[in-house]
C-alpha cells in the first residue's frame, strides 16, 4: 500500500527568520520523479508536508529534493538529501512432496513453495530449492521464478539415490523489492 513520509526542509537567511515563500519536495529515482510532488509554506524557517511514495515503489536509494521559491525577497535554493526504501520482509514455505522412486532410473520430484510478503503479492525473483539428507544435498539445486507468489517447478533425484524421507529446503532470493527469507 502507498506509504506517507514526512519531509522537511530548513530555510536559513542571513536577513533573519523566513516566513514567506514554499518548500516543493519532489522524490526522484534517477533524475525521474516518483509520485507526485508536494508543498508547503515556510514559517519560522521550516518547510513540513507529507508525501505519498506509492505502493510498488522498488526498495533501492532515492533522492529527496526540495525546491524554495519565493516571488519578493529571496532567491530560490535547492537542496539534496537520499531516501533509502528497504525491500518488504518475505516469507517462505515449501510444500511437501513425494513419488514413488526408481533406484536404477532415477525420479523427477515436483517443488513447489509459497512466497509471501505483508507488502502484496509476489512476483518477481526465485526461489532456491535443495533437496537433503540431513545436510548433504541429494538433488542438484534447482532455481524457480516466482509468479502470483507460487515458485514450482522440478528436480531430479539421481540413480542410486537411497530410499526414505528427504528434506526440501527452499529459500527466496530476493529482488529489490522484496527481502531474501532465510530457508525453510
Amino acid at each position: 500500500s502507498d506509504q506517507t513520509l514526512a519531509v522537511s526542509a530548513q530555510v536559513a537567511s542571513t536577513a533573519g527568520t523566513n516566513n514567506e515563500g514554499i518548500v516543493t519536495f519532489t522524490i526522484l529515482q534517477g533524475g525521474t520523479p516518483v509520485g507526485a510532488s508536494v508543498s508547503a509554506d515556510v514559517v519560522a524557517n521550516a518547510a513540513n508536508a507529507s508525501y505519498d511514495l506509492l505502493s510498488g515503489t522498488s526498495g533501492g536509494t532515492y533522492t529527496v529534493q526540495a525546491v524554495y521559491t519565493d516571488p519578493v525577497d529571496f532567491a530560490t535554493s535547492t537542496g539534496r538529501n537520499l531516501l533509502t526504501v528497504a525491500p518488504a520482509s518475505t516469507t517462505v514455505a515449501p510444500l511437501g512432496g513425494s513419488t514413488t522412486f526408481n533406484e536404477i532410473a532415477g525420479e523427477g520430484i515436483s517443488l513447489s513453495a509459497n512466497v509471501s510478503s505483508p507488502a502484496g503479492t509476489v512476483n518477481q525473483g526465485g526461489v532456491t530449492f535443495e533437496v537433503l539428507n540431513s545436510s548433504a544435498q541429494v538433488a542438484l539445486t534447482t532455481i524457480v521464478s516466482v509468479a502470483n507468489g507460487v515458485a514450482s517447478g522440478n528436480a531430479l533425484l539421481q540413480a542410486g539415490t537411497l530410499v526414505g524421507s528427504y528434506v526440501i529446503q527452499a529459500t527466496y532470493n530476493g529482488t529489490p523489492s522484496f527481502a531474501v527469507s532465510l530457508p525453510s
